[in-house]
């Protein structure tokens, strides 16, 4: 009995031992398991497997602007805008070339130039200049009717955004065979009975060429011309006023004829207005572009300009191709003349005449109107 229960007993202390080696044997590989390192759960994450970026590799903070490239335009280049011709006698004529060249990257292309008077101008090269492409602009200056220190501008369009419009200018010295000063007279406005001193006018002629004054007249009978001093080359008029000048505008021109082929002829336009009672609109009646045969009509309004009334008496032309009718539109205020041009079938030129319109307005008085046209050339009629 105690042998068999001792065998028990044995067993149980065999298998007690059995469980406390077990037990101490888990302890131990739980000892020798590494430590999990920080972070090392969330690896196990796919996203949190990527690799760190490198600081050189990362981008940087996102442009609020995008580069966009500078838009072709042309660029029109002109290295001498100015040109001085020097000196050139009244009646000739000088050409110059202005060179110009596209320093853009696109095309340019070059406009209308425009010129002021007695000068022309020409694009001598193609209209269209390619990048780095050059052209050429000819200009011809007219030396008639000119003297001394001359300049004239041109205007160059092109389709330059920055420089549309490009300014040139040429000029010179006009040296004319017969010389006058001053070119123009202008009395300005004048007090009834005040009349100015005369003015003087000055005619030169160039040595050696045997030149000399033929003719000097005026156009109106307000302006009166005389002579004062005559010496080699040299005249001097005094140019005054009439006595007692009317009321009203006065305009003309003093014109000098001499003896010189470059400069026969010289005009010295004049004016002034003696401020009266009564006055007429226009001053300068233009009948613009005539045709042979076919009359033209234009009107005259003649009103006062103060409390005093007036009258029209009489209205005279130089010229019997002009024909006038009075019309009273208010009794001693205000009155219409109808002008009338009959053209005949002459050769074309300039018009140049003047109308007188005899007023009373207390006083005897006129007014003076310059007419002023050009008539067209005659077609010839075809033969057969």
């Amino acid at each position: 009995m105690r042998t068999t229960h001792g065998r028990r007993r044995a067993a149980s202390l065999a298998a007690i031992f059995c469980l406390l080696l077990a037990a101490v044997a888990l302890v131990g590989c739980e000892k020798e398991k590494p430590a999990q390192q920080p972070g090392q759960e969330e690896a196990k994450d796919p996203s949190a497997r990527t690799s760190p970026t490198s600081e050189e590799d990362s981008p940087g903070p996102a442009s609020d602007t995008v580069a966009v490239p500078a838009p072709r335009q042309p660029k029109i280049r002109f290295d001498r805008p100015d040109h001085d011709f020097g000196e050139v006698e009244a009646g000739d004529e000088v050409a110059h070339v202005f060179s110009f060249r596209n320093e853009g990257n696109a095309p340019l292309t070059v406009g209308k130039v425009l010129t002021s008077c007695g000068c022309t101008a020409a694009l001598v090269s193609e209209q269209e200049i390619p990048p780095e492409g050059t052209g050429e602009i000819k200009v011809t200056f007219q030396a008639k009717g000119l003297q001394g220190a001359v300049k004239k501008g041109l205007t160059v369009e092109s389709n330059d955004p920055e420089d549309p419009l490009v300014r040139l200018t040429i000029g010179g010295n006009v040296l004319s065979e017969v010389r006058v000063e001053p070119r123009y007279l202008d009395w300005r406005t004048l007090r009834p009975g005040n009349t100015p001193p005369p003015k003087k006018l000055t005619i030169r002629f160039l040595r050696g060429r045997g030149l000399r004054l033929e003719r000097i007249q005026s156009e109106s009978p307000s302006v009166v011309l005389t002579k004062t001093s005559e010496e080699e080359n040299k005249l001097v008029y005094s140019v005054a006023l009439a006595e007692d000048l009317p009321t009203g505008r006065f305009t003309g021109r003093i014109t000098i004829r001499s003896n010189s082929e470059r400069v026969p002829e010289v005009h010295v336009p004049f004016q002034g207005q003696v401020q009266g009672n009564v006055k007429v609109v226009p001053h300068i009646l233009s009948l613009g572009r005539i045709e042979p045969g076919k009359p033209l009509i234009r009107h005259l309004r003649v009103s006062k300009t103060a409390d005093r009334d007036f009258t029209v008496q009489k209205v005279k032309a130089t010229s019997g191709a002009i024909a006038t009718e009075i019309h009273e539109e208010k009794e001693g205020t205000r009155f219409r003349i109808k002008v009338t041009y009959n053209p005949a079938n002459e050769a074309g030129g300039r018009i140049a005449e003047r109308i007188t319109i005899l007023v009373n307005d207390g006083q005897d008085g006129f007014l003076e109107v310059p007419v002023y046209g050009t008539m067209e050339e005659v077609a010839e009629k075809p033969v057969g």
